[in-house]
């Protein structure tokens, strides 16, 4: 199982459907923006210089300023539109492992390694040429 697999298993099916309904619902949410306000950061909109925070992270009362702008960036990076991007990725990419598991003898169908050279069984080394037929440093192949 490929870790694009592993990560899509881990978000479930409903859990994504909420997310999609709720970014959706909030579609046009114009605070993108992290800045500075007062003694911590805060996500919200700037417009014309004025500045209008809706969500303030106050890490600095617990002596942790330094995550504060971090924070914020990311809230304010994480917006609706973000989101539904992501979540179209992910059903995009869903849909490429898909189609290339349904093709025989592929790398995500569990396709046979079996060389056709030597009969063993070499994994990832798809086209390339067979190792145990491969020239020995000072030598020739197979001797």
């Amino acid at each position: 199982m490929t870790d694009l697999n592993k990560y899509m298993l881990a978000i479930k099916h409903h859990e994504k459907a909420e997310l999609r309904r709720l970014a959706e619902a909030m579609q046009g949410w114009p605070n993108k923006d992290a800045f500075e306000c007062d003694d911590s950061w805060c996500v919200g909109s700037i417009h014309d210089g004025e500045l209008y925070p809706v969500l303030e992270i106050q890490t600095q009362r617990y002596d942790q300023f330094e995550p504060a702008e971090s924070m914020a960036r990311f809230y304010a990076a994480a917006n609706p539109a973000s989101v539904l991007a992501l979540l179209d990725e992910i059903q995009r990419l869903a849909g490429q492992v898909e189609a290339l598991q349904s093709v025989p003898d592929s790398y995500q169908s569990g396709f046979n390694t079996k060389c056709l050279a030597c009969g063993q069984h070499h994994a990832g080394l798809s086209g390339l040429p067979c190792p145990n037929m491969m020239p020995a440093a000072g030598g020739t192949a197979n001797g």
